[in-house]
């Protein structure tokens, strides 16, 4: 499988990771929208953003350990926010939404 899906310009391309990503975080709100028992302890902007928060948790997460762990190539610390370049960590950002989700929860 080819890991670029659709190229569109310069450097911005649709990958399939990014893909499936996106249509995951997509699915489960739409089935934690409809699930009664979320119905009854969260409303739909607060759903909402709990996956926004999940998101950003996850990329800047996974953003960090990548750059940790990759630190002896690393030019500059840019490649936080070029989102564009490559460098990720699934363990990272399991780690950003195992911060990122309960600090919110709580704070609620």
């Amino acid at each position: 499988m080819n890991p670029v899906l659709l190229h569109i310009y310069g450097p911005i391309a649709i990958h399939a990771y990014g893909l499936c990503i996106a249509t995951g975080a997509i699915l489960a709100f739409y089935l934690f929208q409809k699930d009664p028992i979320v119905k009854k302890y969260f409303s739909i902007d607060t759903l909402f953003t709990t996956l926004q928060l999940i998101i950003v948790g996850a990329y800047v997460g996974g953003r960090v350990v990548a750059i940790l762990s990759e630190y002896n190539s690393i030019q500059d610390l840019w490649l936080l926010i070029e989102f564009w370049q490559p460098g990720f960590s699934i363990l990272g950002s399991i780690l950003g939404i195992a911060a990122t989700l309960p600090l919110y929860l709580y704070i609620n």
